[in-house]
């Protein structure tokens, strides 16, 4: 399997990969790894059906001609006199008058839930704290999965959805042309250790020229530094 993925990798680094080109993402990889079902086996939470998901296991939008209810779990909160526990996780449950904008926030930065809050006339907030909180047993779950393997699979797509298979994947991209960020080789072994460890399928996506972008089936969600904590993660357990 490894000596698959090694070929599969290098190739598709080639076909793109350019001496003259000075780019951070010439003969950029990505190797898609698809779990089995029901594997890795995990808590899950959610406020309702009827909510969508932005941020996976973070945080949910729920929008209705009533009004808008947005759902925030894991909240750092700061040190303000008077505001709960001073650096306390918390659950926050904001519903905000129909027709308010500027929500794109909760997808990629769900922590600005409370300036979005007090800055927003006519919103109305319920806090809890995480302890006791059932989003609060995903919370340790992952926390210790990603402490011994070095990354979390992901269920939803960057819009929410989840794939048809309804399986758990991870991207693990690779930028060769940045010294700083993981090479090729790299690739190959974090994601042969991943694919051996739970038999997760691979599936290894070139550079795409035309797109400006890796031609995974995920949009290039991934992050780059996923496939070091994969390795350094493996070395302290062996």
């Amino acid at each position: 399997m490894k000596r698959t993925l090694q070929r599969q990798v290098l190739a598709a680094a080639r076909s793109t990969w350019n001496p003259r080109s000075r780019r951070v993402d010439n003969g950029a990889v990505s190797v898609l790894l698809t779990f089995p079902a029901d594997t890795p086996a995990a808590p899950v939470w959610s406020p309702g059906a009827d909510f969508r998901v932005c941020r996976e296991d973070r945080a949910w939008i729920r929008e209705s001609p009533a009004g808008t209810t947005l759902v925030v779990t894991d909240h750092q909160q700061l040190r303000t006199a008077g505001q709960g526990p001073p650096g306390g996780r918390e659950v926050w449950t904001v519903t905000v008058p129909p027709g308010t904008d500027h929500l794109g926030f909760l997808s990629d930065k769900p922590h600005r839930i409370g300036a979005f809050a007090r800055t927003t006339p006519g919103s109305e907030v319920r806090r809890e704290p995480m302890s006791g909180h059932p989003s609060a047993d995903v919370l340790r779950h992952w926390e210790r999965f990603e402490a011994q393997w070095g990354f979390r699979p992901r269920l939803h797509l960057e819009d929410g959805s989840v794939p048809a298979d309804g399986r758990r994947w991870l991207l693990l991209p690779c930028l060769p042309a940045v010294e700083e960020f993981p090479s090729e080789w790299e690739l190959i072994e974090a994601a042969a250790h991943v694919a051996r460890a739970f038999g997760a399928r691979a599936r290894v996506y070139p550079y795409d020229r035309a797109r400006r972008t890796l031609a995974d089936p995920v949009g290039g969600a991934g992050d780059v530094n996923t496939v070091r904590r994969i390795l350094a993660a493996a070395a302290v357990r062996r």
